[in-house]
């Protein structure tokens, strides 16, 4: 039979998140370990599997999405 009610957020998945984010916080503070500065964090608790992926800003990029953020408001 389907389920026809929804799921909603597990209820550990907020906590997790933000004991990692307080984590960021602590190392940026007292500037020990590395930070997650350009990088994207992945978290599949259902496979229990995370993955870190490196960003590179671009530049010119960065001119364009500040002209759009301006005409937003």
């Amino acid at each position: 039979e389907e389920q026809t009610t929804p799921v909603g957020v597990f209820g550990m998945l907020p906590g997790i998140i933000g004991c990692m984010e307080v984590c960021e916080v602590i190392k940026m503070i007292t500037h020990t370990g590395s930070v997650l500065k350009n990088k994207l964090f992945t978290l599949d608790l259902l496979q229990s599997t995370s993955t870190l992926i490196d960003i590179n800003p671009d530049p010119a990029q960065r001119q364009i999405a500040l002209e759009r953020f301006k005409e937003l408001g």
